[in-house]
């Protein structure tokens, strides 16, 4: 998560968000790291923003979607393809 405040920008994650006060893991640093915790006032805070990587996935991810698209394609024209010459017995 991005979190604005005053200019400056911080990436963490682990973050949890009460009705006063943000806090999370600075992003380099382990998960694990609780005494690593960075607390904010809410009233500090100018925005927030959950931040997916999506474009590490996409072309990975989507190519992997496209072909099995392609193989499930295959198959129900296999399929297909079957029973129509299962019941043409020569």
């Amino acid at each position: 998560m991005w979190i604005w405040r005053g200019g400056l920008v911080n990436k963490w994650h682990a973050v949890v968000i009460t009705h006063d006060s943000v806090s999370g893991v600075p992003y380099e640093l382990p998960l694990p790291c609780d005494s690593c915790r960075h607390t904010l006032p809410r009233s500090q805070v100018d925005s927030m923003d959950v931040g997916y990587e999506r474009h590490k996935v996409s072309n990975g991810g989507r190519a992997l979607e496209y072909v099995g698209v392609v193989a499930l394609a295959i198959l129900v024209e296999a399929g297909v393809c079957a029973l129509i010459h299962a019941n043409n017995q020569c």
